[in-house]
């Protein structure tokens, strides 16, 4: 695996959790939700470009988020560290899906706005956004 560049998630990114009565765990539904934003981020950054819009482009594509492991959880800072497997296919396609192994960490803060964040590894934010104009310039069938 490449060296691993983890970034913070923006404040936009956060997830309210109300009284949940703590950081949700790696296979967690607010989880799933909030690194879903961040792979499908990159089709609403598409849509001001020329070419086809991010939503043409989302459609070509389909993903999930499988093999989702707890490698770490520290109790006293409320914080996991995770590992998944990005798999991403085309939605018209027999062909195997690509995948992408990748971590990220959860973690609580203080902040009125919400009770965690999600640090992760930059690969994943436009693994997705990559295969669907690759379809698009007709490099993949």
């Amino acid at each position: 695996m490449n060296t691993i560049a983890y970034v913070s998630v923006l404040s936009t990114l956060f997830i309210l959790t109300g009284c949940s009565g703590g950081t949700p765990d790696c296979s967690a539904k607010e989880t799933l939700d909030l690194l879903s934003k961040v792979v499908e981020e990159p089709f609403l950054e598409k849509s001001a470009i020329r070419g086809p819009s991010g939503q043409q482009l989302r459609q070509l594509v389909e993903y999930e988020f499988r093999n989702i492991k707890t490698k770490h959880y520290d109790e006293k800072l409320d914080a996991y560290k995770c590992a998944a497997t990005l798999e991403v296919r085309l939605a018209d396609s027999q062909r195997k899906a690509n995948e992408l192994n990748f971590e990220y960490q959860i973690h609580a803060v203080d902040d009125r706005e919400s009770d965690f964040e999600i640090t992760y590894d930059t690969g994943i934010k436009n693994a997705v956004a990559r295969v669907a104009v690759f379809k698009s310039m007709g490099l993949l069938k």
